[in-house]
């Protein structure tokens, strides 16, 4: 399996399919000193460009501590969402932290940590809508 991410213990990322495998990507990262993350930064409050263009939100932080607590530089990559994945897979950068949901697709190639963040949508009335009614289960 491929590394969609590293560094499992924050929660934040994937680990490769087998130890040998993310020991030697994890070698690699090391090695290098940064920590490639791929992201589309335009996905507020996760990922935003500040009045100065600097990157910024959420999933940043995140980002810069995986990378603090592995002891390199975190590098953001910037590309559209749905080449978060492929990027991973082709090694255009070492992780992909922006809001990649767990599919059983997605589970059939890369091996998953805890999700750090749980969001739904929901859609919220005022409480005299008449024509809008919640279902309860």
């Amino acid at each position: 399996m491929k590394t969609l991410a590293l560094a499992a213990f924050t929660g934040a990322l994937l680990m490769a399919g087998t130890a040998a495998q993310a020991q030697d990507d994890l070698s690699a990262i090391k090695a290098a000193g940064v920590l490639k993350i791929g992201t589309e930064g335009t996905y507020a409050p996760y990922y935003f460009h500040d009045k100065s263009g600097k990157l910024q939100g959420f999933d940043v932080d995140i980002g810069r501590a995986v990378a603090e607590k592995l002891g390199v530089k975190a590098e953001f990559v910037e590309g559209r969402w749905d080449g978060l994945i492929a990027g991973v897979d082709a090694k255009r950068y070492d992780a992909a932290i922006n809001q990649v949901g767990i599919t059983q697709e997605r589970r059939a190639k890369f091996d998953f940590s805890k999700p750090y963040i749980d969001s739904k949508a929901v859609l919220v009335v005022r409480s005299d809508n008449d024509t809008i009614r919640p279902q309860r289960p």
